[in-house]
């Protein structure tokens, strides 16, 4: 079952036998869980997302949505084909990003912009590149159930630290590191 942020606040209180804030508060509580949420969203890669950028005539460089951390693949839309990853380098390399053509080839992402090789020309201007991304965010609700259980495992080990419980949160924390697979 999914959880809002005032649900796992509740779950974490529970679980800290404290009904009410009194010694932790509701908004620490709601950055412990946002501050998980980033690491995990980070760590796993697990919001995976897509996103639609439209080819212009001549263009080689498109901005990418904010807040991506891996672009994933590229696709032209009109065929579902993918196109080859490939970095500046090799892209200067080969064919330079001088060349045009009906739809392009690789693409390589730098610094939340994608460019792609074989600059789109008339008859490629106004087709699509499906671009599949994982995404970093501090939103809670965007985990899926089993990510939301490992944040509010983070967010009471948050807990266990400032109440100085230091041995409890060392394995409230090793616990949810090795479920990462943090090292």
């Amino acid at each position: 079952m999914p959880y809002t942020v005032a649900t796992a606040t509740i779950v974490v209180r529970q679980l800290l036998n404290e009904s009410t804030a009194s010694f932790w508060t509701d908004a620490e509580i709601g950055e412990w869980l946002a501050q998980a949420a980033l690491d995990i969203s980070t760590t796993t890669r697990c919001l995976e997302r897509t996103a639609t950028i439209t080819v212009l005539n001549g263009d080689w460089d498109y901005a990418l949505p904010s807040g991506i951390i891996d672009t994933m693949g590229v696709v032209w839309l009109p065929t579902l084909q993918p196109l080859r990853k490939t970095n500046a380098v090799m892209l200067a390399s080969e064919s330079g990003p001088d060349v045009e053509a009906d739809r392009p080839t690789e693409w390589f992402e730098w610094n939340g912009v994608l460019y792609i090789s074989r600059r789109p020309n008339a008859t490629a201007h106004g087709n699509d590149l499906l671009v599949f991304y994982a995404l970093a965010s501090n939103a809670f609700t965007l985990l899926s159930d089993l990510y939301q259980l490992l944040a509010i495992h983070y967010a009471v080990y948050r807990a266990k630290l400032k109440d100085k419980r230091f041995a409890e949160a060392g394995l409230l924390y090793a616990e949810y590191a090795n479920a990462l697979g943090i090292r």
